[in-house]
């Protein structure tokens, strides 16, 4: 397995996908600053140009792959260090709730 390109910033934030024939409400599970990883119904295929709204604008970018309610975007342009900061400042201030994760746990057996 290959080391990831790019640093994967956790975030955790509700917002809006265009698509050719409307917008999609999408939950951002992380970003980095060649794409973003999505999770929400009724998700594109992969090869489908979208654009995915974000807090000081919107991302170009092409669905890469889709498995059930997730889907990894690939950006257009890639974003710079000023936006993916801004992104993470605005999905993490105290007047957005933080959704809670549940955390799976596997037994090991010894």
């Amino acid at each position: 397995m290959q080391p990831r390109r790019h640093y994967r910033r956790p975030t955790d934030f509700d917002t809006t996908l265009g698509l050719p024939g409307g917008r999609i409400a999408v939950r951002v599970e992380n970003i980095t600053c060649a794409g973003a990883a999505i999770s929400g119904a009724d998700l594109p295929d992969a090869g489908t140009a979208v654009e995915l709204a974000l807090f000081d604008g919107s991302a170009a970018a092409k669905v890469r792959w889709r498995r059930d309610r997730i889907a990894g975007l690939e950006f257009v342009a890639a974003l710079d260090d000023r936006a993916l900061a801004a992104v993470r400042r605005s999905a993490l201030s105290p007047s957005r709730p933080r959704r809670t994760r549940r955390r799976r746990f596997v037994l090991m057996e010894d």
